[in-house]
């Protein structure tokens, strides 16, 4: 008897509102979206949901959170430029991986116009997580991520 099933398939779809939405790619950490210095990127806090563990809540309760990894060739500073769209309130946590430890670089929020920027010393070898999270408050939008290095000043 096939009836049961299909019918129970059938009030399944029915339920499931078609406005619907998944989540971000980058939404957990283990889906963090590789990212190279220098680079741009453009993200989104829409349906983003927060990490079930303490990195969300760093910077202060998170609502929802998208990752990004960086893994350097080379010894260098990164810069993290955060530009959100809207209303959206965010900040920017950025945490240094070596094995299964991870440590805790720096923290900031955006500010009045919706900018933040963290700078950290980047070593070879080591894998750097950054966290675009969402403040409770906050309705979720868009953001743009520049990822740079300093420009040397000439001599």
């Amino acid at each position: 008897m096939r009836w049961p099933r299909t019918l129970a398939l059938l009030v399944t779809l029915l339920a499931v509102p078609a406005t619907a939405s998944a989540a971000p790619p980058n939404d957990a950490v283990e889906n963090a979206t590789r990212a190279e210095v220098p680079q741009r990127l453009a993200g989104t806090l829409v349906d983003a949901t927060v990490t079930p563990d303490a990195l969300d809540t760093v910077c202060g309760p998170a609502v929802g959170s998208v990752w990004y990894r960086v893994e350097p060739s080379t010894a260098q500073v990164v810069i993290i430029d955060l530009a959100a769209n809207g209303k959206l309130d965010a900040s920017i946590g950025v945490f240094a991986e070596q094995r299964s430890r991870r440590t805790n670089l720096g923290c900031r929020e955006t500010d009045s116009h919706g900018n933040a920027t963290v700078a950290f010393r980047a070593r070879v070898g080591t894998a750097y997580l950054i966290s675009i999270s969402r403040t409770a408050e906050s309705p979720a939008d868009a953001f743009t991520l520049a990822l740079s290095a300093p420009t040397p000043v000439p001599a």
